[in-house]
């Protein structure tokens, strides 16, 4: 499961990051956002990774809805909701983001291997 939800998050990171570059050009976001999916792309083949990617997955997670967030109140300003089409899509890709990197606040970060108990250590 962790897997299916480390490569959606990673491509919907990368596709929201290219989008972002078309739109603005290249920035600080936009390529901290590249690091952090091809970060959590690696981590689905490196075990060491693992814990620090879901860390990162919980951060992204919550900055993604604070973003959201307030980039949805922004469209109140001037009395009506409205927002241009791309800010629409990059509002949409952020609480996407936010949902996917939510899903790991539901798993356990435990780092060490689970060790055999007495009884397994016998045969």
């Amino acid at each position: 499961m962790k897997f299916v939800l480390k490569l959606l998050l990673s491509l919907l990171m990368i596709s929201l990051s290219l989008y972002c570059i078309r739109l603005f050009g290249g920035g600080l976001w936009s390529s901290m956002l590249l690091i952090v999916s091809a970060f959590t792309l690696a981590s689905m083949f490196v075990k060491v990774f693992d814990v620090l990617a879901i860390l990162i997955a919980r951060l992204t997670a919550f900055i993604a809805l604070l973003c959201a967030i307030l980039g949805t109140l922004a469209g109140f300003i001037g009395g009506s909701y409205h927002l241009s089409e791309s800010s629409q899509m990059i509002l949409m890709g952020l609480y996407g983001i936010a949902v996917l990197g939510g899903c790991f606040f539901f798993f356990s970060v435990d780092s060490a291997e689970p060790t055999p108990s007495a009884d397994q250590q016998e045969d």
